[in-house]
């Protein structure tokens, strides 16, 4: 009776400890490869994990999505990614330069199960999230021409603050309200002013860039260049 019950703890343990070292251990020397795919059935990007490295590529050619973080549970791993969109597609002096949407911070589920069948199936495997979570996050942008920031996401807002033409700028939040100014459809953007201050600047007077040249994307100095 001993033996059946000290075998029984030592089958328990092991379940117990069946936890993020063996998921990392697991996927220290495969390649895998996962295609995101939204609630809609579309696809948004790939998953790769290489030798225990995770990285995102593209979705299509319109599409960015970008890695940013992975934490490690019992018998499953949450990748966040983020996933951007080109918004506008100009030429400065023969080069493309692309203009993006903000960015949202998504993330999914990866099985235990899930990276063993794409594994021995060695195909990409269709993992499904819900593009209607999203989180926190930021982007870069250039200011393509002097504006006010603003105490609250509309003309009418109170002057708080002013960008210079060409300045870089992070972009913390996009606002659900959409303006029209000087033609245009675009929301607004919250920005930094000072510690704990914030403020709101106008979407058509910026414009998004994402600066990864291992996706093909570094626009930065291409945007500089189209407003000298």
């Amino acid at each position: 009776m001993k033996k059946i019950v000290f075998i029984f703890v030592i089958f328990f343990c092991s379940i117990i400890s069946f936890a993020e070292t063996d998921i990392k251990e697991y996927i220290k020397d495969k390649e895998i490869y996962f295609s995101i795919i939204n609630i809609r059935n579309k696809s948004v990007g790939n998953i790769y994990i290489e030798d225990g490295n995770i990285t995102c590529g593209f979705g299509g050619e319109y599409l960015v999505c970008l890695f940013k973080d992975v934490i490690f549970h019992e018998d499953y791993m949450t990748v966040f990614f983020e996933r951007s969109a080109i918004k506008k597609i100009f030429s400065v002096n023969g080069n493309i330069v692309r203009d993006f949407y903000f960015p949202l911070l998504h993330s999914v589920e990866i099985s235990f199960d899930d990276l063993r069948i794409a594994w021995e199936k060695d195909v990409f495997y269709d993992l499904k999230y819900d593009e209607t979570i999203s989180y926190p996050t930021t982007c870069q942008a250039i200011v393509i021409d002097n504006i006010n920031i603003r105490d609250k996401p509309a003309s009418n807002g109170n002057k708080i603050g002013r960008l210079e033409k060409r300045t870089e700028v992070t972009l913390y939040e996009e606002s659900e309200n959409i303006d029209e100014i000087d033609g245009e459809k675009n929301p607004w953007y919250k920005v930094k002013l000072d510690e704990d201050v914030y403020g709101w600047v106008y979407g058509g007077y910026i414009r998004i860039f994402f600066d990864n040249p291992e996706l093909g994307y570094s626009d930065k100095e291409l945007i500089l260049k189209s407003i000298e």
